[in-house]
């Protein structure tokens, strides 16, 4: 559902006749497994080219979901870095638990504070 509303903003935003804010962003919620699928990086990429002709938003993945505990499981940093390097940033709703502050996150990405 996330890559199928992600190549429908895309349509609709890249061909508006409107001019982005520098710095909007556009933030999509994906879980940790959906963040660990190769696809999502298909459909991220899919969604920046989009925007090649004007205004560029930035993406941004917010990680929801209440088990940030396991977010140092095999695969999770090479995923982060690959989506990072593709143009992606990343934010952590962590439902007020207090998982925001994990520092390995912070330590290998730029994930913003809210």
């Amino acid at each position: 559902m996330t890559e199928w509303l992600m190549a429908l903003v895309a349509e609709k935003i890249s061909v508006a006749d409107v001019t982005l804010p520098p710095g909007f962003t556009i933030n999509f919620n994906v879980t940790l497994s959906h963040l660990l699928n190769p696809s999502l990086k298909t459909a991220c990429e899919a969604f920046l080219k989009a925007f090649e002709r004007g205004d560029k938003p930035r993406l941004c993945l917010e990680l929801v979901g209440e088990n940030h505990n396991c977010i140092t499981r095999a695969g999770t940093d090479g995923a982060f870095r690959s989506l990072q390097a593709s143009g992606v940033c990343f934010a952590v709703d962590d439902y007020g638990t207090g998982y925001s502050s994990l520092k390995h996150i912070h330590s290998s990405l730029s994930v913003p504070s809210r």
